[in-house]
């Protein structure tokens, strides 16, 4: 009787031998099987407008269904400004304010351009990007960007309504978007404050526009 030299127990060396087998097996696995991968660290990179490839580049490869998107209303909701795109009336007229115009024009290369008079001076702001096209019930508006000296897009403070054919601006003391008018002027002491008024694509500041206490708007 073969005995393992615990009292009352008996092993058979068949036994013994898967017993060992199994936990040396056992061992060889737990060494070298890792469920979970090793995640690679990598640094975190700054995404720049560079990056983005367009969405030309997804219908290289999916083309019927990048037609019926670039012929939908989300598909012309905005982009570089174009005869097809623009809707707002850049027809060179001057819009007025208490102390201000502002003058939506396209210029001799066909640029659409704000000319902002004020306080003597002139500036020129460029029309870089737009963002939708008046689908909207009842009209919708239009949106126009700026590329800033530092690189970025920025929002220009002055909309169109397709439906009422006519240019809003937005007020800096939380009034909204309201149709340009003498009811309103040109507050310069907002114009650091004000997150939208910042600089035009000559890296000069943009007036913002505020409202004048007492007066009828119109």
């Amino acid at each position: 009787m073969s005995g393992t030299g615990v009292v009352g127990v008996t092993v058979s060396p068949h036994f013994r031998f898967t017993f060992i087998f199994f936990l040396l097996f056992d061992l060889v696995l737990s060494q070298g099987y890792h469920p979970f991968p090793s995640v690679k660290t990598s640094e975190s990179t700054q995404v720049e407008f560079e990056d983005f490839v367009g969405s030309k580049v997804c219908g290289e490869c999916h083309g019927a269904v990048y037609d019926e998107w670039r012929e939908s209303t989300h598909g012309q909701a905005g982009g570089a400004p174009s005869e097809d795109m623009v809707i707002g009336r850049f027809d060179g007229e001057p819009r007025h304010y208490s102390d201000a115009t502002v003058t939506p024009l396209r210029d001799k290369k066909g640029d659409y351009r704000f000319i902002v008079e004020w306080l003597g001076e002139k500036k020129d702001i460029k029309v870089d990007g737009i963002v939708g096209k008046g689908h909207m019930v009842g009209g919708g508006t239009q949106t126009y960007f700026s590329r800033f000296s530092d690189g970025t897009m920025r929002l220009v403070p002055f909309d169109f309504h397709r439906g009422d054919s006519i240019w809003f601006s937005e007020t800096s003391t939380g009034q909204g978007w309201a149709p340009i008018s003498k009811a309103f002027d040109v507050e310069s002491q907002r114009m650091s404050a004000e997150p939208r008024a910042g600089n035009d694509s000559t890296g000069r500041e943009l007036p913002a526009v505020s409202r004048e206490p007492n007066r009828t708007e119109v």
